[in-house]
């Protein structure tokens, strides 16, 4: 009796289930590869608009520092919805122009939110405050969907401070996702120190 040779190969049946198998682990370290750089891209955007916010609120914090105002003419104008204008004394012109003592001689900035921006004016007469129209000569200081400048007066706790609070969005022309279109929302307080009670 002539004996069968057994075949060390794979069989057909050994083959199709191994390349299934490696398959499927293929797709499961590919979805976790793209789950990674998606939630990698959101932590990127999420940074971005961090600083954004925070370069946005580092100008207002320079305004508010140099405003000048006083009980019966407080020089930080809230009134106009989204809309923000600080009366400044600024300490760069030449000695016999700073006058503290002195508005007719201040600039005013202004800073609106228009659409889902947020823009910078500046205003430099006395007569009052200008607001921004997000024309030429307003600068653009980024994507924002939600601006609220609100004055905290307590004289009798001797509180006076500016509080903004601010939302940037990476892509303002669709909806907040955690991931794909991520908002940051900041607020802070500015202490109006040049206003004198």
């Amino acid at each position: 009796m002539l004996g069968i040779k057994k075949s060390s190969g794979l069989t057909l049946t050994e083959l199709i289930i191994s390349t299934i198998i490696v398959g499927i682990m293929m797709v499961g370290i590919t979805s976790m590869d793209v789950a990674f750089r998606r939630s990698q891209m959101g932590t990127s955007r999420k940074a971005l608009l961090s600083m954004r916010a925070s370069v946005i609120m580092l100008e207002i914090s320079k305004d508010a520092q140099l405003a000048t105002g006083d009980q019966s003419s407080m020089g930080v104008d809230t009134s106009v919805p989204d809309t923000l204008c600080i009366r400044r004394e600024d300490p760069s012109r030449p000695p016999p122009l700073v006058t503290p003592g002195d508005y007719t001689d201040d600039d005013w900035a202004c800073y609106t939110h228009l659409g889902n921006h947020l823009y910078k004016c500046m205003s430099i007469h006395p007569a009052g405050p200008v607001n921004c129209t997000g024309g030429a000569a307003d600068e653009d200081l980024g994507a924002v969907t939600g601006f609220i400048p609100k004055m905290i007066v307590d004289i009798a706790n001797h509180e006076f401070c500016l509080e903004v609070d601010l939302t940037t969005i990476y892509n303002p022309a669709i909806g907040a996702n955690a991931i794909d279109n991520p908002d940051f929302n900041l607020k802070a307080r500015f202490n109006l120190i040049s206003h004198s009670f």
